[in-house]
């Protein structure tokens, strides 16, 4: 058919050209494909555009688009069956039906309704009124009055499986003919028969994690055929299985359909061509599978069934939950019992409290009638120092008020260290030379009592940090113990051994030990052992007191004592720790004490870097007074606590616990330095790290990352993301906030930097003291500068030029762009534009072509005395001197 219509006029059963009409209007340049004139008369065309519909009394045309749920607008064909109703083919749309006297809506049918393919290529009708459609897969058989489809292909006699549009022909015969690509294909719709017989369904097969399970596996899920099992159970690790089925029916098998569902899981039937069914992490409980099948016309037959079982894991069976119960129980009447020995505790506690704000006050009133006792005391001594006896008499009244008034003061340390209130001065001093003086302070009494003695230590001082007093009274009592209950001919050892991160100090005689079961009281407030034939007539306070002190240093005590009978051993061990990080904010510093020793052994390298490492936060270089604000970002609420308290010292703090809110926080406030884990819930340390480098905003803050991965492979990949530092863990405070103080150090000089290039007005050109400009600071390299930049020379000449510009500008709000312009050059951003213009200045200065009033405007001085006043601050000389020393 030619492309367009001419309209043509019904005279009786003629039809006559017309010239000209509103239907030939309507169809225009498009391709006429099916023209239909209905039984009332009514004119139906099809395009490849439109569907068109002329009444036959009147002369307005209709079109149908897809407004009207029409699926395509390339029509096919058109056929009207006995009931009047319009049926529509459309390309690649599927059956469309117009029922007239209706709305100008479509029922649509697809291959969804049963259809085999959407492009329908022409339409006959049966004598039983069915409908017979051909498309560009098959044949299709459209039973009306049910409105169910049957699908015919090749297999089923067909020349092929693609017809042409509307090539079709119904036969006075009762023959139907369809032209395909393949060729003519005709038959009687009543020569052809369905297959009435509905399948029987059997199961075939069960795959185990897609292997085929046999009889008698070591698993046990088949006894026997699959076939005469009535039910198969799966424990919860077997949780990938597939059914295999297959229907009875061996006419046209290929065309064979099946549905499956498995009842208790499945909602709904499953609809498959292939006879398999696979389930997978199955919840634990019992199902019925169900599988039914189709012969080649649809008839479906009797469903197979089979009953599943899922066994639950062992955590999650009856008896498990039974041992969740009585595990709940026990934690119960534990806490009970916790809470209750909690307050046993507390009361004891109280008890203790009370006890030692008693001994506290008559210690004081006793230390001031020793006071009036030990002077008196002394003074006779002076007066009676001829009267032998009168001197003996004194020396035991000062000796013993001596011993009391030491016994007092002992007991006055404890109760402060008890309450927290023992102050600590500490100072970096020498522990060997320091432990010496203490020990040979015995040396007398030992060689009296025959004893043997060793003191072991490293040739080279020790250095640490502790309170020489207090720590004296620690080493005291140990030593006057070891001295106390060892016998004579017997032997003190003292060691001193130095290891990594900490120095370890053991004290060990042979004397009487200590029995296993008092132990663990050794070191209990009051706690004196009970030995028979003893003489040991201690208050139980020395060994406390001694645990607190060395608790307050950052360090341990520990005691082991064996008894035989080749002999006895106790052994107290005290451990203190290098550095001056642990001691909490309360502990003073001070200069080493007289006689503390020197560092004059120490090698000067070492020294230099234990100097930097011990110094105070505040006094390390490049962190001077400044406050800096540091984000930390973990999810170990301990380490996060820890790493908080140790910086909050000397920078603001902020601290956010996953990377989402570390991001959240970054950009909002814009921090100095980024310290992030690298292990977090959501977004990692390494997503973060590139989400920080590849934002604008935040691209210019350092960021370290932390993380207990240490492979160089883990390492590159940090660094790679842009990470300024990657510790791994664990790592000492110390060197991270070296690495703080480095990045911040490096900030300041670069900072330094840009403000002496700022201040240069053009290479080569002399700045205000005559001196050249340093060549590394020559160029400005940091794209966000660059940009800046380039905003301030293009409004340099606007007076009206403001913040407002360059934010707007550059899309970025006002504080980010005074937090990063400030962190990247240290100066505000109005310093920065004036900067910015003083230098774009002197070169109009030097080019000697315009006078000092229009390099005031081109620079946006509306004032020209202002400029003056504003170049004469920045460079420290005029307008005018300037360009009288250029020329």
């Amino acid at each position: 058919m030619q492309t367009g219509l001419r309209a043509f006029k019904r005279t009786g059963t003629a039809l006559h050209l017309l010239p000209d009409n509103r239907l030939v209007r309507a169809v225009s340049a498009r391709s006429v494909k099916s023209v239909l004139q209905s039984a009332n008369g009514d004119l139906w065309v099809g395009t490849s555009g439109d569907l068109l519909l002329m009444r036959h009394n009147s002369d307005t045309v209709y079109r149908f688009s897809t407004k009207e749920d029409l699926p395509k607008n390339n029509i096919n064909c058109i056929h009207e069956d006995r009931n009047g109703n319009i049926w529509i083919g459309c390309a690649f749309g599927g059956l469309a039906l117009y029922t007239p006297g209706g709305t100008k809506k479509f029922t649509i049918y697809t291959k969804e309704n049963g259809l085999p393919d959407d492009n329908v290529t022409a339409i006959l009708e049966d004598k039983h009124n069915n409908l017979w459609i051909s498309t560009g897969n098959g044949l299709s058989k459209l039973d009306v009055k049910n409105r169910s489809f049957k699908n015919y292909n090749k297999s089923d006699g067909l020349a092929g499986n693609i017809f042409n549009i509307n090539s079709c022909y119904n036969s006075s015969s009762g023959e139907m003919l369809f032209g395909g690509y393949k060729g003519l294909t005709f038959f009687r719709p009543d020569d052809i028969r369905e297959n009435p017989f509905a399948p029987v369904t059997f199961l075939t097969g069960v795959k185990l994690f897609d292997h085929p399970v046999t009889i008698g596996q070591s698993d046990g899920l088949l006894e026997k055929e699959i076939s005469l099992t009535s039910a198969i159970r799966f424990t919860h690790l077997q949780n990938v299985f597939t059914l295999e089925f297959a229907s009875l029916n061996y006419v046209q098998p290929e065309k064979n359909n099946y549905a499956f569902k498995l009842e208790g899981f499945d909602s709904d039937w499953n609809y498959t061509s292939n006879p398999a069914a696979t389930y997978m992490n199955l919840p634990p409980g019992s199902y019925t599978f169900f599988a039914k099948g189709t012969n080649n016309d649809g008839v479906w037959g009797k469903p197979a069934q089979l009953r599943i079982t899922v066994l639950p894991p062992i955590w999650k069976t009856i008896w498990a939950y039974g041992l969740y119960v009585l595990f709940a129980a026990a934690v119960v009447f534990f806490v009970v019992r916790f809470f209750v020995l909690r307050s046993l505790i507390r009361r004891d506690h109280e008890l203790t409290q009370l006890k030692l704000d008693f001994f506290t006050n008559i210690s004081h009133e006793m230390r001031s009638r020793l006071s009036l006792i030990i002077g008196p005391a002394e003074r006779l001594l002076l007066i009676n120092r001829e009267d032998y006896e009168n001197s003996r008499q004194l020396k035991i009244i000062r000796k013993n008020s001596e011993s009391l008034l030491h016994l007092l003061t002992e007991l006055m340390d404890f109760r402060k260290a008890e309450s927290g209130n023992l102050p600590l001065q500490v100072a970096e001093q020498d522990i060997v030379s320091f432990l010496r003086e203490v020990f040979y302070a015995f040396e007398d009494q030992i060689l009296s009592m025959n004893i043997q003695y060793g003191f072991n230590s490293p040739d080279v001082p020790v250095w640490l940090y502790f309170d020489r007093i207090q720590l004296e009274k620690v080493f005291y009592n140990l030593f006057y113990n070891a001295c106390k209950f060892t016998p004579s001919g017997g032997r003190i050892e003292t060691a001193v051994e130095e290891e990594e991160r900490a120095v370890v100090i053991t004290i060990k005689d042979n004397g009487r030990g200590v029995a296993p079961e008092n132990l663990p009281k050794l070191f209990t407030n009051y706690f004196q052992e009970d030995d028979d034939g003893s003489d040991n007539k201690g208050y139980g306070i020395g060994l406390a007191l001694a645990k607190s002190i060395i608790e307050l240093h950052g360090g341990t005590i520990a005691v082991d004592s064996t008894r035989t009978d080749e002999g006895n051993t106790t052994v107290f061990t005290v451990t203190l720790r290098k550095g001056n990080v642990h001691f909490n904010a309360t502990v003073r510093m001070a200069k080493p004490a007289a006689g503390g020793g020197n560092k004059a052994n120490t090698p000067p390298a070492a020294r230099q870097q234990e100097d930097l490492l011990m110094m105070p936060d505040n006094t390390k270089p490049g962190t001077a007074q400044k406050k800096y604000t540091i984000l930390l970002i973990e999810d170990n609420e301990e380490i996060l606590a820890f790493n908080r308290e140790v910086l909050e010292r000397d920078y603001h703090v902020v601290t956010g616990t996953n990377g989402s809110e570390g991001w959240k926080t970054a950009v909002e406030l814009i921090p100095d330095i980024i310290v992030s884990d690298v292990m977090m819930p959501g977004m990692d340390g390494y997503t973060l790290c590139s989400q920080l480098k590849s934002d604008e905003r935040t691209n210019h803050i350092p960021v370290i990352l932390l993380t207990a991965m240490s492979s160089s492979s883990q390492q590159l990949s940090g660094l790679q993301k842009g990470a300024d530092v990657y510790l791994t863990k664990p790592f000492s405070i110390q060197v991270l906030t070296l690495h703080i103080s480095n990045l911040l150090s490096l900030r300041e000089k670069i900072h330094q930097r840009l403000v002496k290039q700022l201040a240069f007005p053009s290479a080569g050109q002399p700045d205000g003291d005559g001196q050249e400009p340093d060549e590394a600071a020559a160029v400005i390299e940091d794209p966000f500068l660059l940009k800046v930049i380039a905003v301030i020379e293009e409004n340099m000449d606007e007076p009206a030029f403001n913040v407002d510009t360059i934010s707007r500008k550059l899309a970025i709000s006002r504080p980010v762009l005074y937090k990063k312009l400030h962190m990247l050059t240290g100066l505000t951003v109005n310093d920065f534009i004036r900067a910015i213009r003083m230098k774009k200045a002197t070169l109009y200065l030097d080019s000697a072509e315009y006078n000092i009033s229009e390099v005031a405007y081109k620079v946006g001085y509306s004032d020209p005395k202002y400029f003056s006043r504003e170049f004469k601050k920045h460079f420290g000389k005029s307008p005018r001197d300037w360009k009288q020393k250029g020329s």
